[in-house]
């Protein structure tokens, strides 16, 4: 019985050692099993979120067009970082905005001297203004003594848009006069205008009809016609070089009634014996 007894022992023994080591086994696989997932957890919510914001960050940084930040709906601190940056993204686009605009209107208001004629100073603002609206069309009407606007200087479109002292009466020159601010219009008929170049012909997208107001009186309205749609930025120009050209262009126009009178006094004064 004693001879039993110790085999028996030995028996549980060896049992007891094989579930120790089971129960060990199983232990390692689960403290695995949640390391891994925990793992997966920080690498999906913390490492994955916090490598891409380091990314948009290095683009915002690096002066990159187009960046997009991520994670912004995350209801946590990663979120919360987001959503600062895409804050600080916005002012960033918004200072660059300015900054272009800026730079565009002092460039412009360098070349728009005031002195000169009426239709060298629509030649260097159009010039200058259509091609930063990316556009391929520009016409300029001035408004002269008879409150009647006169075709001055025409960009791109074709030929019998581009003859110059053709009488505006009445449409959106008119209108855009009458309202005093400008007028942007989308999906143009095909026969409206035609834009021309070596390569070919084809009709705008947008068009942008600006007055020049100076004192509450129109002097002139400026055409402008797109492929595309204008940006934002592109809008805030037209509105600051709608100033900056009706207060050159009031200049310019005061000093050649000045010159005009000055001629015909002394006209006046050599025609005396």
């Amino acid at each position: 019985m004693a001879e039993r007894l110790s085999t028996h022992a030995a028996t549980l023994a060896r049992q007891a050692n094989t579930a120790s080591w089971i129960a060990i086994g199983a232990l390692v696989l689960n403290a695995a099993a949640v390391l891994g997932a925990l793992f997966l957890f920080y690498r999906q919510r913390v490492v994955n979120p916090l490598a891409t914001l380091n990314r948009n960050l290095s683009d915002l940084v690096a002066g990159k067009a187009g960046v997009t930040i991520g994670h912004q709906q995350d209801d946590s601190e990663i979120g919360e970082v987001a959503r600062s940056m895409e804050s600080y993204r916005r002012m960033v686009d918004a200072a660059d905005r300015q900054r272009w605009v800026k730079s565009c209107v002092n460039e412009m208001a360098e070349s728009l001297q005031v002195e000169g004629t009426l239709s060298a100073f629509a030649d260097r603002l159009l010039s200058k203004l259509v091609p930063l609206l990316g556009g391929g069309f520009g016409a300029f009407h001035v408004r002269r003594l008879d409150e009647r606007f006169y075709l001055t200087s025409c960009y791109g479109g074709s030929s019998s848009r581009a003859e110059t002292g053709v009488v505006t009466d009445a449409g959106l020159i008119w209108q855009a006069a009458l309202e005093r601010k400008p007028i942007v219009l989308s999906n143009l008929p095909p026969d409206y205008v035609r834009i021309c170049s070596g390569l070919g012909q084809s009709p705008p997208k947008v068009l942008a009809v600006i007055p020049l107001v100076s004192q509450d009186h129109v002097l002139a309205v400026v055409e402008v016609a797109t492929f595309a749609d204008l940006l934002e930025q592109q809008l805030a120009l037209l509105h600051d070089v709608a100033a900056m050209a009706a207060m050159k262009l009031e200049v310019l126009q005061r000093n050649l009634r000045t010159k005009e009178l000055l001629a015909f006094q002394r006209a006046l004064l050599e025609s005396i014996p």
